[in-house]
């Protein structure tokens, strides 16, 4: 009896780690993806006109990393202080 409940928990467990799992593999895969509005880069190049199309670029894949980090030390989004819209 013992070790069907030894059996059964390893298996539910191994199924909750496989699903956070993949959860977080497309939540990685999304921001990887992800293509940031144009509307976003307009609004940085009026808040800081000295940068050219090619320092936007880098701004968004930087934008991107820490979102990965963030991601990955699993910080509630809220707390990213972004509005992109």
């Amino acid at each position: 009896m013992a070790i069907e409940i030894v059996i059964f928990s390893l298996i539910v467990m191994g199924l909750v780690y496989l699903t956070f799992r993949r959860r977080r593999e497309k939540q990685i895969t999304y921001i990887k993806n992800y293509k940031f509005p144009k509307k976003a880069g307009v609004k940085i190049k009026d808040v800081y006109p000295h940068l050219n199309d090619k320092d936007v670029s880098i701004v968004f894949d930087a934008l991107r990393d820490y979102f990965y980090i963030c991601n990955i030390s699993c910080l509630d989004p809220k707390s990213y202080g972004l509005d992109l819209n």
